[in-house]
Formats: C-alpha cells, sequence, structure tokens
C-alpha cells in the first residue's frame, strides 16, 4: 500500500469546495483511519457538541468522537477499505431519540465518512408536536390577549386562548388578515393606528375590534418585531380598555355637561368645619358667571355666603334642619350676587354617600327663577287689579244709580226756588258735590274697564303735539317741558278723549313729583315687541305699538310704592285721591295696551305705555256738535229701571218735558205694561244691568210685541249685553248715568226723532 501524501497535498483539499457545498457531514479519514480532512458542515456540528474540529486532525475518527463509537462503525471502518464496498449504516445518535444515516465510502487515499441525520415524517410530527405544544403552552400561558402576524402579509401566525377569548371567536384565528379583527367602521383609521410611529423594535398603538358578539372591543396594543418559524413577524399584546375608556368618556362628558348648564352647581362637604359650616369643594362654572364670585375664591367658604337681607330666615332654618337629618332639600331662596344683584333661586340638595352608605358630600342644584317669580308677580299684580277692579265697577255702578236720583231731584228741586235765595245755593252746592262725586265714579270704571269708549282712529303723535299748551300750564315754571314724536306715527284705535285723560295724569303725576323743577320728557313711537319681551311681561303679546314714554326727574319711587301705584285710593301725595294712576291703568288696559313702569328713589320716574298698533278700516269719530237746546215732547216712553229712586227721577224728568210716562221695575213688569197699554210705545228707555233680564233682553221681548219700538239704553256700567270690551255695538244709543235733566231731554229727542226703529243688533244670536 502506497503512503498517502501529506495533509496538506491531500486530495481531500482539492474536493473540498464541493464537499463544503453538501449539506451532509463529511469526514475524510487516511488510510490509518486518522482524520485528513472535514467539511464546513462537519466543523459545524462538532462545535453543536463542543468540539473543534481542526483540532481533532490526525486523530483516529473512533477516537475524536465524543461519545462512545459504535461497533458497527469500527466494523464498517475496517470492512470497507478492504473490501472496496460502501458501507450504510443507521446509527442512534446517543442521548436522543434521533437516528443518523451513515455510509463508510472507500477512497484510493483513504476512507469517506458521511453522515446525515436521518428524520421520518413521524419522527417530524412528533417533534412538530412537541414544538407546536410547547410554543401554544406559552402563549396561552400570557394572560393578556397576544396575537402574532407575519409584517409583510399581515396573516396571523398564532393567538393566544385568551385572544381568542376576547374576541369571542371559537374558530382558529391563524391564517386569517389581522385587519379584519377590525371593527367595520375603523378599517381605514385601523390601518393607520396598527402602524403607529415606532421605537426601534416596540410600538404602541389603539385597536378597535369587532367581537364575535357585535361587541366593539377597544384595546390598548404594544407590538414588538420578531422572527417567527423563520419569518419576520409582529406580536401584538393587547389590554382592553373598553370599560375604562367609556369610562373616561362618561366622565369626559359629565364634566363637559356640567360646565354647560345653565344651573348653578354646588358640591359640599358633609362634615362641617369648626364653625359648622359645610364647606364648598366644588361650584360648576355658571356658578362663577351667575354670581361673579371666582371658584377658587369660593373654596371652603358656606353656601350660606349667597344669602342676604332679604333672604327668609325661616327657609334658611327650615333647610338647616333638613340638612341635620339628613333628607333631601327643596326651597326657593331669595339670593345675592357678588356686587349685591338680587336673585331668586329654586334650591334642590341631595347626599352623596360612598360604597358603605355613609353620606360624604351634598350636591346643590341652584335654578334661576327670578323670571318666573316675576311673571308670578305680574300675574298676582294683574289678578290683585282685576279683583279690585270688579269691586270698583260695582261700587261705581251702585254709586251712580244714587248720583242720578241726587243730582236729578236737586235739579228738579232748583227750578221751584227763587234764585239768588239760601236754599236755591244750597241747592247748587249739592248739585256741585254730585258732580264732583261722578268724577269719582268716571275714574272708577276707567280703572275697572267698564266705562263706555268710543274709540276711532288716533294720530299720538299729533295728539301729544296739540295738548302741550295745556300741559305747560298744569306744569309750574319750574319745569321744561320737551316733547320728541318721531317723523311717522301709526295711528291706534282707541278714544281719543281717554287718551288725553292718560296724558294728563301722568303729566300732573310727574310735575308733582319735582317740587323743585326739573324736565318732564314727552316721547311717541312705534316699536315692536318681540317673542322674548312677551315672555317678560304677563299678558303682552308680540307685536307692532305706539309707544307713549313719559319720564319725570323727580324724587321717584321704592319697590314697595311701584307695587301699589296702580291701586285706586292709594296715594303718597298729601290730599290726593289715588285714582289718576288707577285711571291711567284702565284706560290703557281697555285699549287693548299695557303700562310699564322704571323707578327709583331719588332717580325719577318712567311710564311707558304701549298701544296697539290699528288695523283694518278705522272708524272716523263723530261730530260733537247737538245742535240747538232740545224742547220736550208728547210720545209716550216705557222706562223700565230696577232702582226706584232713578226710576222716579226719571219718570219727573220726562214729564216735565211733556212726555207721557210707563214705568216698569223689571223685564216682566215692562211686559205686562205694554200688553196692557192700548196706545203706542214710541221709546223704549231701560237701563242696562238689572237682576233677572237685562236690558238687551227686555228690548228684544219688547220688540217681538211691538216692532216699531226706539230703544234708547241708560246705565253707568258697561255690560257684555250692548258693550264689547267696552265699545258700542253698531245700532246702540245710550245714555250715561248719572246724567242731567237736559242730557236725557236731548237722547230721548234724538231717539225719536230716528227715521225709523233700527232693528236691534245682535237680535238675531
Amino acid at each position: 500500500m502506497t503512503e498517502p501524501p501529506p495533509i496538506s497535498e491531500s486530495p481531500w483539499t482539492t474536493a473540498g469546495p464541493l464537499l463544503d457545498a453538501v449539506g451532509d457531514v463529511v469526514c475524510g479519514l487516511d488510510s490509518e483511519l486518522r482524520i485528513a480532512w472535514v467539511n464546513q458542515a462537519a466543523v459545524r456540528v462538532a462545535a453543536s457538541f463542543g468540539i473543534d474540529a481542526h483540532a481533532t486532525m490526525g486523530q483516529r475518527l473512533t477516537d475524536a468522537l465524543p461519545f462512545p463509537a459504535d461497533s458497527r462503525l469500527i466494523a464498517a471502518l475496517d470492512e470497507a477499505p478492504r473490501t472496496g464496498e460502501t458501507i450504510s449504516l443507521a446509527l442512534p445518535l446517543p442521548f436522543s431519540e434521533r437516528e443518523v444515516r451513515v455510509r463508510v465510502v472507500p477512497v484510493p487515499w483513504g476512507v469517506a465518512v458521511v453522515a446525515r441525520e436521518r428524520i421520518d415524517r413521524r419522527t417530524v410530527e412528533r417533534a412538530h408536536g412537541a414544538y407546536e405544544a410547547r410554543y401554544r403552552t406559552l402563549l396561552n400561558a400570557v394572560p393578556l390577549p397576544l396575537v402574532l402576524y407575519h409584517r409583510e402579509t399581515s396573516r396571523i401566525l398564532a393567538a393566544n386562548r385568551a385572544m381568542h377569548e376576547q374576541l369571542s371567536i371559537g374558530s382558529d384565528l391563524v391564517g386569517r388578515l389581522v385587519s379584519e379583527l377590525a371593527h367595520e367602521d375603523e378599517p381605514a383609521r385601523y390601518a393607520q393606528e396598527r402602524e403607529p410611529e415606532r421605537s426601534e423594535r416596540k410600538a404602541r398603538g389603539l385597536w378597535r375590534l369587532r367581537g364575535g358578539d357585535g361587541r366593539v372591543i377597544e384595546a390598548e396594543v404594544t407590538t414588538y418585531d420578531l422572527a417567527f418559524d423563520d419569518q419576520p413577524a409582529r406580536m401584538a399584546l393587547l389590554r382592553d380598555v373598553t370599560a375604562a375608556r367609556r369610562s373616561e368618556a362618561e366622565r369626559l362628558l359629565l364634566r363637559e355637561a356640567i360646565a354647560r348648564i345653565n344651573d348653578l352647581l354646588v358640591i359640599t362637604s358633609a362634615v362641617p368645619d369648626a364653625d359648622g359650616n359645610l364647606p364648598i369643594v366644588f361650584v360648576n362654572e355658571a356658578f362663577e358667571r351667575h354670581t361673579g364670585w371666582n371658584r377658587d375664591e369660593v373654596m371652603g367658604m358656606s353656601g350660606t355666603m349667597l344669602d342676604g337681607p332679604a333672604t327668609d330666615p325661616a327657609v334658611i332654618a327650615r333647610v338647616h334642619d333638613q340638612l341635620r337629618r339628613g333628607e333631601e332639600v327643596r326651597a326657593e331662596l331669595q339670593h345675592y350676587t357678588r356686587d349685591g344683584r338680587e336673585y331668586w333661586v329654586e334650591l334642590v340638595i341631595v347626599p352623596v354617600t360612598d360604597a358603605n352608605g355613609l353620606r360624604t358630600h351634598w350636591v346643590a342644584v341652584h335654578r334661576d327663577i327670578s323670571d318666573r317669580k316675576m311673571l308670578e308677580e305680574q300675574l298676582f299684580q294683574s289678578q290683585k287689579m282685576e279683583a279690585v277692579g270688579r269691586l270698583a265697577g260695582g261700587v261705581a255702578h251702585d254709586f251712580n244709580n244714587v248720583l242720578t236720583a241726587i243730582s236729578g231731584f236737586s235739579e228738579l228741586l232748583l227750578e221751584e226756588l227763587p234764585a239768588g235765595e239760601g236754599p236755591h245755593e244750597e241747592v247748587l252746592q249739592i248739585l256741585a258735590a254730585a258732580a264732583r262725586a261722578t268724577a269719582l265714579t268716571r275714574q272708577l270704571l276707567a280703572f275697572s274697564r267698564k266705562q263706555i269708549m268710543r274709540p276711532q282712529a288716533v294720530d299720538l303723535g299729533v295728539l301729544v303735539t296739540d295738548m302741550e299748551r295745556l300741559l305747560q300750564r298744569v306744569a309750574t315754571e319750574e319745569i321744561s317741558i320737551r316733547i320728541t314724536v318721531a317723523e311717522r306715527i301709526s295711528p291706534v284705535l282707541a278714544d281719543p278723549v281717554q287718551l288725553e285723560q292718560v296724558l294728563l295724569n301722568l303729566a300732573v303725576n310727574g310735575s308733582e313729583a319735582m317740587p323743585a323743577g326739573g324736565v318732564l320728557s314727552i316721547a311717541v313711537s312705534d316699536v315692536a315687541l318681540g317673542e322674548s319681551y312677551a315672555q317678560g311681561h304677563h299678558g303682552v303679546q308680540p307685536g307692532h305699538y305706539v309707544c307713549l314714554v313719559v319720564t319725570d326727574s323727580g324724587v321717584g319711587m321704592d319697590r314697595t310704592t311701584r307695587e301699589r301705584i296702580f291701586e285706586p285710593f292709594f296715594t303718597t301725595k298729601k290730599g290726593g285721591t289715588g285714582l289718576g294712576l288707577s285711571t291711567v291703568y284702565g284706560i290703557v288696559s281697555q285699549s287693548g295696551g299695557h303700562v310699564w313702569v322704571h323707578s327709583e328713589s331719588g332717580v325719577g320716574s318712567t311710564f311707558k305705555i304701549y298701544l296697539p298698533v290699528a288695523t283694518g278700516e278705522l272708524p272716523l269719530g263723530e261730530s260733537t256738535d247737538i245742535g240747538a237746546a232740545v224742547l220736550g215732547g208728547h210720545e209716550t216712553v216705557l222706562v223700565v229701571e230696577d232702582e226706584a229712586l232713578v226710576r222716579e227721577v226719571t219718570r219727573a224728568m220726562l214729564q216735565r218735558r211733556g212726555y207721557r210716562v210707563l214705568v216698569a221695575n223689571d223685564g216682566d213688569h215692562a211686559l205686562r205694561v205694554a200688553e196692557s197699554h192700548y196706545g203706542i210705545i214710541d221709546l223704549l228707555l231701560t237701563d242696562v244691568v238689572m237682576p233677572r233680564a237685562n236690558g238687551r233682553r227686555v228690548a228684544e221681548q219688547l220688540r217681538m210685541l211691538r216692532p216699531n219700538v226706539r230703544v234708547l239704553y241708560m246705565s253707568g256700567y258697561t255690560d257684555d249685553a250692548i258693550v264689547h270690551h267696552g265699545v258700542l255695538e253698531p245700532g246702540i244709543s245710550l245714555l250715561e248715568k248719572p246724567f242731567t235733566e237736559l242730557a236725557l231731554a236731548r237722547a230721548v229727542r234724538e231717539r225719536l226723532d230716528a227715521p225709523a226703529a233700527d232693528p236691534l243688533p245682535g237680535a238675531t244670536r
């Protein structure tokens, strides 16, 4: 046998590049079975056993192995060179279940040992199963939902049990796109959020996922880049923050709602401080805006800081008593802002308890009800004025009957007494007193809105300008009157005489408020009142009005006085009747308008009269020229009056004028008189307001018996029978009580001289 060449010159070196390319372990032995060369695969395998393959050069193979050589390998190494045949062996790898396939190949310069690990399908399956079991055990041990997906394709490579449970999905997630987990309204946003700005191999983001049961799951995600099964992967760890984010959203919503509500919110501790007060721990923005107190300033202060001089002590005591008993509180209180402005609140205080049921705080909601209280006060004032008006109207009605008798009989007596003598003069004094009493009843009727109105189209600007000279005579020389009238004034439908009375009363009232002199300003203009104004003023309707403003620079009025100025007989002036402003109130109200007053002590007063702009066809004023003195007549007049004194004085007046007079004390009596009278009845003179049947009903029934009879009503008090909102219905003739003999004679004569008996207005109703 020839000697092998030196290792440096070994044929193994020449074949080295080719053998290094194979994956099998190749070990070249010389003829003495010593290691002469190894390929790179052999170097790696040797290294896995902790052996430096190059250090084994020149050693026998069986000595270089890290474990005892199998006897079959030793026999093959001896037999192959001798026989020249390749021997294949399947040898177990010690200390493992692995098996190695070894081929011993004889070559001219020695022996080549080629080894390859033998891996059959079952072994692979067992290894794979063991591997998968290990990583699944590891993944499922992670308590947070975890998913592994391919960084490039986004397909899921693995997902743990917690991930499936979180999404309530029974099927395996492996193989699905990770974007399929996103909620349907999130795909675009999800694609962005799943790739947040990364810091090296770690990143954080927020995913909105769709659960198998339809739930929306919000998860805080931390991702890590890694290699998984030799693939570029990304591991995502999810933490369910759905409940936390919902709670945070609810907290933010509650905070925003508290910040935006108009009600004042105050939270105090339930534990009293050293002074026995409940310290404030929170107030909302509405509290700061409304009261003028800064949040930092009121912390630790008591809620009683809002009380003031007009706050009811009894209500405060009740609130504190209920708080001590731990009860819910409801009350209405007058509070004060930082600058002293008064306002009313509806107060509701409820306790806050902890998990153990212990009271920790009180929550107080203050709702500003100043506008409501103002409207309630206006309603109360309106109802009070309405009640007083009905009383005043009833008194005026009865008093007018008495005055009619007094003045009527006085006139009759006066004509029987010689002029210039004492009794004659005394009767004149009676008539003068009756006239003054009549003026008072007119004012009472005006206040109670029971006086007769004769409305027509009135230019309030012209009326004020025409009265300037009269107003100047009413005022003193120290008072300057300034009148301002807008260029265009819309007409109003009102009684011009009554409007003159309104202006005159206001001018007199303003002048008397300026004993040392001053300025009385009168202005007229068109205004539009909107919904907001109407809502803040009881009984006012939105629309277009003509506004009369009378302002004085006098002494003004305090609140108590302002609340009573329109009451009849209320006055602050020595010797005053207290009917001037009540007359103004009645006339304006009966005309469909309203009065607004602003006044402060020492500042002066402003009265604003709002009268609605007239629409449609407007009636013109009637002539007041009644011609020459009216004589009597010889016609028959049926007088129906329930008051005996008025009935008798009317009969006496008419008889003195030559008329034949029939009398009745009510409607039934009038019909009996008419039926029993065989002659003509030319005129029915009837009171309007009577028991059982009013004057209109009497007239209707009498017309059924005597169709041609003319009708003249008399009354000192308006009634819906012949009047609508204080205005006589068309075709109605009325004699107002108390009347003089001349007024009675003139009204009777005019009605008798009418061309024919007009049909009764509304008689067919």
